[in-house]
């Protein structure tokens, strides 16, 4: 609890902190980006949730969406802006946002976040740039909540609810799990880990940096794969970096921080290959990679399929079903007990393109990849987790992945595949109808 001035002397230590580390990083910070959702509460507006990015960029385009007993806003204000805004809620324990009410936020910072240092490209909090996270948490009688029912006004989009217009606002998913939450990100603009393509042999490592000097950089690595550790130290010496490595790892740790000690960015990875993973990891395939595929045989995500069948409806079976669930691949010319028959079709990649786009809704696009295994000719058809699901294959239905084996959808998964599908779909609507 916050005492009769403000917060616990341990928040306001920590305020300074924050203070601190924004005036380290005054070179690259433009101004800081505040996104905030305010409700009515018996006429007294409370604070649902704000976002505070401190920004490398100047231009922005404000939003306020000002509905009777809800407010939906994003602005940019100055940096200096932003430290007086903290030290008021050190000093009033309010929230005073300029073009907003201010509102009192009686509460604490959470001091046991699993981590307070963020990496590059943290899809659920989407964070482009390495960040540090400072959560402030309102106590349950000063935060807002939505009221039941639509968001509906002349003048701004509507929602069908509050989930609607929180996850449109702010472009997080979880709406629960923020509620009642400041949460203020100080990215550190330096360095970022852009990409990371693995294989067999190397690591690829495509990197942003914009200031720090070569000489005061260093890169760590740790992999693993069934029990076989591997660790090594890298140089930076540019944008680009190869890494030696002597498998694809099951885990894998890779740090770039300075020879003080200061952490840059890291990717911590679990890697179930050939299994989801984010969109900045890219695992390239190998012979010796295929063999142990095969030696392991079917799975969650692996499919033999000995040939295509005419109707090809197997086949598509499983590009839909691998599409629904964690994405995998099917090899074409392996049969059921992992014998390395040989594929070989001509026009194989217009082959199954022209099979999925006239069998699958909405279209699945396929990775396709030929090699030859002791020998033989092979086909890998390498299938991504979708991003709008549910897909269907036409007169068939939905199929899921369990298992080695594809299987119809059930009715509790169908009721959650038309659900986010259809807050997606209203979110990325409104967003082009209203350039948010």
């Amino acid at each position: 609890m916050t005492n009769e001035k403000g917060l616990l002397p341990d928040d306001v230590q920590l305020i300074d902190d924050i203070k601190s580390m924004t005036n380290s990083r005054r070179d690259f910070y433009k101004c800081a980006i505040v996104t905030s959702v305010y409700s009515k509460r018996d006429e007294i507006w409370k604070n649902i949730f704000t976002r505070i990015t401190l920004s490398n960029e100047a231009d922005f385009i404000p939003t306020k969406l000002d509905y009777s007993n809800c407010i939906l806003n994003i602005i940019s204000i100055s940096v200096d802006d932003f430290l007086g805004l903290l030290s008021n809620l050190a000093t009033n324990g309010s929230l005073n946002i300029k073009n907003l009410p201010e509102v009192e936020v009686d509460g604490k910072f959470n001091k046991f976040l699993y981590r307070s240092y963020l990496p590059s490209n943290t899809d659920w909090l989407k964070t482009e740039w390495p960040s540090n996270l400072y959560e402030f948490e309102i106590e349950q009688n000063s935060r807002g909540y939505f009221e039941s029912g639509p968001l509906v006004s002349p003048q701004h989009p509507h929602f069908p609810d509050g989930d609607s217009a929180f996850k449109f606002i702010t472009g997080l998913d979880n709406t629960n799990h923020f509620n009642g939450k400041i949460l203020i990100f100080l990215p550190n603009y330096q360095i970022k880990i852009n990409k990371l393509t693995i294989s067999s042999g190397y690591i690829d490592l495509d990197i942003t940096n914009n200031s720090m000097p070569q000489e005061e950089l260093i890169g760590k690595l740790y992999y693993q794969k069934e029990g076989h550790i591997e660790v090594t130290d890298f140089s930076i010496d540019g944008d680009f970096e190869k890494i030696g490595i002597d498998f694809v790892p099951e885990f894998l740790s890779l740090y770039i921080l300075k020879k003080s000690g200061e952490i840059l960015d890291f990717k911590e990875l679990h890697l179930k290959y050939p299994g989801k993973h984010s969109e900045d990891v890219i695992i390239e395939i190998k012979e010796d990679d295929i063999q142990e595929i095969i030696r392991q045989g079917e799975n969650q995500s692996v499919e033999f399929k000995r040939q295509l069948n005419k109707d090809k409806k197997e086949f598509i079976e499983s590009v839909v079903a691998f599409a629904n669930t964690n994405g995998g691949i099917i090899l074409l010319g392996v049969d059921d007990r992992a014998n390395i028959t040989g594929f070989d079709e001509d026009k194989i990649e217009e082959t199954i393109v022209n099979s999925i786009r006239s069998r699958c809704d909405p279209f699945i696009e396929p990775k396709i990849e030929k090699m030859k295994i002791d020998e033989k000719p092979i086909i890998i058809v390498r299938i991504d987790e979708g991003n709008n699901k549910p897909y269907v294959l036409r007169e068939k239905g939905v199929f899921v992945r369990n298992g080695s084996t594809d299987r119809i959808a059930n009715r509790i998964e169908l009721d959650e595949f038309y659900d986010e599908r259809m807050k997606r779909t209203n979110r990325n609507t409104n967003r082009k109808l209203f350039g948010i």
